[in-house]
This record gives C-alpha cells, sequence and structure tokens, in this order.
C-alpha cells in the first residue's frame, strides 16, 4: 500500500479591533482559543495593562521640553543683542 502525506503551511493573522471597550486602568490577561479541524485546541494568554497616567508623563515632558528651547532661544536673543549693542558703542 502507498501512501502520501502533504503538509499544508498557511500563516494568517487575525486582528481584532475592541473599540467599544472601556476598562478602568489595571492589569489584565486576554485569552484566545482556537481549534482546527475537530481536535487541536490551542490557548493564548496574554498579560496587558491598561494605564492613563503615562499620557500625563509624555505631555510633562514634552512641556518642560518646550520651555527648555523657548527659554534658550529668548536667552540666545538677548545675548545677541547685548553683544551687538557692546560692539556699536
Amino acid at each position: 500500500m502507498e501512501q502520501d502525506y502533504l503538509v499544508v503551511e498557511t500563516e494568517r493573522v487575525f486582528t481584532k479591533n475592541f473599540n467599544n471597550l472601556k476598562f478602568p486602568s489595571g492589569k489584565y490577561t486576554l485569552e484566545l482559543q482556537t481549534l482546527y479541524n475537530v481536535d487541536v485546541l490551542d490557548e493564548f494568554r496574554q498579560d496587558f495593562e491598561i494605564s492613563k497616567n503615562k499620557i500625563v508623563y509624555v505631555w510633562l515632558v514634552l512641556g518642560i521640553l518646550l520651555v527648555s528651547i523657548v527659554g534658550g532661544y529668548l536667552y540666545l536673543s538677548k545675548e545677541t543683542k547685548n553683544y551687538a549693542n557692546q560692539i556699536t558703542q
């Protein structure tokens, strides 16, 4: 008796957006079960954290950076004017 084997490999990405869910800040676990044919079951778990406070730190750092840049520009502008006035006197 002759037997042939064929292995079929597929690569597919499943994405799901949860746009309507509103969770409070905290740690959560996403669980996914996949069933292939009738007898192959896979389970996947992924921990994740929702934290709304991190955006505050981003804006804080950007604000400090902006103030530093503007302050440095104004300081250099003033020093340049003072130097120009000293030369012309």
